[in-house]
Order: structure tokens, then sequence, then C-alpha cells
């Protein structure tokens, strides 16, 4: 289960392909990442999208890198008889797509 996360935010992060699939002469046209809406949660709770926000919003970003560490317990281990590891640390890092300006802050931007 790890181990498709951290392979759907890889997928996440890159561009689609489109046509001319050819190894020798490949298209150039390359589609949008996917993009998140980041929100934060309390307790299960989840926090405004308004200035009454005590962390801050984040707008609609894409994922820019996925690092991964499978030596958290000091040396790479792995499940018995598998190539799964007993832990992965995921650093994901995001940047935001729209425009900030001074006005975005009073909205709690």
């Amino acid at each position: 289960t790890c181990v498709n996360i951290a392979n759907s935010f890889k997928k996440a992060m890159l561009p689609s392909h489109a046509g001319g699939d050819s190894a020798t002469a490949p298209s150039m046209l390359f589609g949008y990442p996917d993009e998140f809406t980041i929100t934060f949660f309390i307790n299960g709770e989840r926090l405004p999208n308004t200035v009454l926000n005590p962390m801050f919003n984040v707008g609609r970003s894409v994922l820019t890198a996925v690092d991964l560490n499978f030596a958290t317990e000091s040396v790479p281990l792995f499940f018995d008889k598998t190539q799964y590891p007993v832990s992965i640390e995921m650093k994901l890092t995001f940047m935001e797509i729209e425009v900030m300006y001074k006005e975005k802050i009073d909205k709690g931007f």
C-alpha cells in the first residue's frame, strides 16, 4: 500500500505525454501535471478557508518533488522474502500556481 501511495504521488507530479510515441521521433506535446488542493485538519476537523484559519490557506498547487527514504531505520530493511521496504519516509514539495497579491492575504492566504 505504501509503495502504491508513493508511486501515485510520483505519477501525479509528472506531465502526460500525448501523441508521437515513437522512440525515434517523440512528440513534444505534454499535458499538465495534476493539481492539488491542500487543506489542513486538526483533530479531524477541517480548518476554515477564511482569515480565521490559524495556520494559512494554500492555493491550487502542483507537486514539484517527491523524496523517498527507505533507510529510516538507519539501514534499508525489507519484509522477509520480498522487495517491499519496512518503512518509507516521504517528503513532498508543492508550489502554488496561482498568482499571489496583497489582497489575497486578507482572504486568508
